[in-house]
């Protein structure tokens, strides 16, 4: 069974693979270890059904992974099941926000958490002064400290009883001072390419917007919230944190606008409504973690009938 995660390789031979007993269910346990080989894999299980038992995962491959000597990232959950690691991010106050609505939100699904009976979800969150430096900094700092399976952004604006997904972001052109008066080097992100074409520094997220609207829609259609996909988030620090996140990885990344809080728009209400959005573009990250697993399989296995 050979199992991938990025250029590293790894060999599990048939008495470490273990298969999940429910049926049209396949559970690996591809990306759980921590070797000296691999700087550091996510805790991903791959699954080709969705709604599967998560946390099969037996005696033989623990042993397996002490004889190799290694390690299971902190934090992990094991045997009962992996730990998905999902980083939420708000703002703080700026201009007409003295109070941040995304500041709200994060804190308090952070201190509520995501219950979901099909996995253990994680959740770090951070709010960020409305600053170019120190946005630059906690975003690169929490992607790099805690590998997360999924980044979601929120933000604050104006339109209100509206919420707006973003589909992408644009490295160039932060003309606009932050709380400091500050403006990035050249009024660009640091990551951004040479070239100043808007076009050629633009990242759309690879997870599908529309069928989260779509769900989100069916599922909150009596409340007095309006829910669209935007492909404009501005070009101020919403922008630019969410632009830094795509950077490192498109397919994981998500930004939301969310509206001031009113009478009908509680922050009970953002709230779940939020929570939601990070369960289906969970639920997408690991699906496409699934179709591309089943993919590296079925190579794998024409590989090993060619060389027959």
């Amino acid at each position: 069974m050979f199992v991938a995660y990025g250029s590293v390789l790894l060999e599990f031979c048939a008495p470490h693979y273990t298969e999940c007993s429910m049926p049209q269910c396949s559970v690996v346990w591809c990306d759980a270890v921590q070797c000296s080989a691999v700087q550091r894999i996510a805790t991903h299980l791959f699954i080709s059904a969705v709604n599967c038992s998560m946390g099969h995962i037996t005696e033989t491959l623990l042993s397996f992974c002490d004889e190799q000597c290694c390690k299971f990232p902190d934090g992990m959950l094991h045997p009962a099941g992996p730990e998905f690691t999902v980083v939420l991010t708000g703002f703080g106050p700026f201009e007409s926000f003295s109070n941040n609505p995304s500041e709200k939100v994060v804190q308090r699904i952070t201190e509520e958490g995501i219950k979901d009976s099909q996995m253990n979800v994680r959740i770090i969150g951070r709010v960020m002064p409305v600053a170019y430096d120190d946005v630059q900094f906690m975003v690169s700092e929490l992607w790099e400290k805690f590998y997360p399976d999924l980044v979601v952004h929120l933000g604050a604006h104006s339109v209100s009883r509206s919420i707006k997904i973003e589909t992408r972001s644009c490295g160039v052109g932060y003309y606009q001072g932050d709380i400091k008066s500050k403006t990035p080097r050249d009024y660009r992100c640091p990551l951004a390419n040479s070239s100043c074409m808007e076009d050629e520094n633009t990242i759309c997220t690879g997870l599908n917007c529309k069928e989260i609207l779509d769900a989100i829609k069916k599922e909150f259609a009596e409340e007095d919230v309006q829910f669209q996909v935007s492909d404009d988030p501005g070009r101020y620090l919403c922008a630019y944190s969410y632009y830094i996140s795509l950077r490192r990885n498109k397919n994981c990344s998500l930004f939301v606008h969310i509206p001031r809080f009113n009478e009908s728009c509680t922050v009970e209400l953002i709230t779940r409504i939020v929570k939601r959005i990070v369960r289906l573009s969970l639920l997408q990250v690991l699906q496409t973690s699934n179709q591309n697993h089943e993919t590296l399989c079925d190579d794998s296995h024409q590989q090993e009938q060619s060389a027959l």
